[in-house]
């Protein structure tokens, strides 16, 4: 999706069937983590490993990009209440800086604002449809 400029609005998030994950919590946490990161392409991010392609696993910036989406990530199960483990590959978390944890609560304040606005208007549409006397 583009906005009238071609400014792109979201980036794909491509995941593994819930079948191959070890229980469904595993599955939301990775779909958190990797909506963490598309949020930071969609905010205009000038963060290294979300601004640009030219990034490698186990670099200080890819490292880094990881914390925040772990953080995001965690903090969306947090507010959504999904009970989860701490899974061996969430060991980058606990080492954050200050810049990282205000990076990831920024994209979970832009996630959390988009979810709701989008329930108002889920709300608002229902509203006005059972107004008019139509069953939803």
């Amino acid at each position: 999706m583009t906005d009238d400029a071609g400014k792109v609005f979201w980036r794909a998030i491509y995941l593994a069937p819930l079948e191959v994950f070890d229980d469904p919590e595993q599955f939301l946490f990775v779909m958190a983590h990797e909506m963490i990161h598309a949020v930071g392409f969609n905010l205009g991010s000038v963060r290294e490993g979300v601004s640009s392609t030219n990034w490698t696993f186990g670099t200080t910036s890819c490292d880094s990009e990881e914390r925040v989406a772990d953080l995001g990530a965690n903090l969306l199960m947090q507010i959504f209440d999904v009970d989860f483990d701490s899974y061996d590959f969430r060991e980058l978390v606990g080492v954050e800086n200050d810049e990282e944890t205000l990076e990831a609560r920024a994209r979970v304040s832009y996630l959390v604002s988009q979810l709701s606005d989008c329930l108002e208007t889920i709300n608002a549409d229902k509203l006005a449809i059972s107004s008019v006397g139509l069953a939803i």
